[in-house]
This record gives C-alpha cells, sequence and structure tokens, in this order.
C-alpha cells in the first residue's frame, strides 16, 4: 500500500472512531450526500432521545422501540462503513506513477 493511501486510511478511521456520528469520515472520503444525511439523522435521533427522555415518553413502548430501532440502524450504518472506507479512498485518491 503506498504511503498516501495509508495516510489517507489512517486519517479516514481516525475520523471514524472520533467523530463517526458526526459522518466526517464519509466528509473526508467524498461522500457529501450520505455524510449530510448522516449528520443531519444523528442531529434529529439525538432531538428526539432527548425529547422523549425529557418527557418522560420514553417509558411508552411504541416510542422507546422507533428511537431503538433508529440507533441501531445508524450504528449498523456506521459500522458498515468500517469495511467500505478502503474502497472509497481507493477510489479517490490520485497516487503518482511509479517511476
Amino acid at each position: 500500500m503506498p504511503t498516501e493511501l495509508r495516510r489517507r486510511t489512517i486519517i479516514a478511521y481516525l475520523l471514524w472512531i472520533c467523530l463517526g456520528w458526526t459522518g466526517a469520515h464519509r466528509f473526508y472520503c467524498r461522500k457529501l450526500r450520505s455524510g449530510v444525511f448522516m449528520l443531519v439523522s444523528m442531529l434529529l435521533w439525538t432531538f428526539v432521545w432527548n425529547i422523549a427522555y425529557a418527557t418522560l415518553l420514553i417509558t411508552l413502548p411504541p416510542v422507546l422501540a422507533i428511537v431503538y430501532l433508529w440507533g441501531a440502524a445508524i450504528t449498523v450504518w456506521l459500522l458498515s462503513d468500517l469495511f467500505l472506507m478502503p474502497r472509497w479512498i481507493r477510489a479517490t485518491t490520485v497516487l503518482a506513477p511509479r517511476v
């Protein structure tokens, strides 16, 4: 693996670990639409969770199920990015030809 590709892969994984919930790794890999969608969906999930928790709606089974399923879907999405990121980085990294 060339040095530039390795460096970009490490940066993408560090972004995934530290700021994955914001979609920062997707922005770095030039997946702008899905990065914005991930950021917005996570912010909405956080807002809904806090409203439901603050108003004690979290004790209602349908609300609890929706909030947990939404969070689980985002978690699966984040975990799938672990396997997709190397492909994205290879596709967007232009390597200098070997001499």
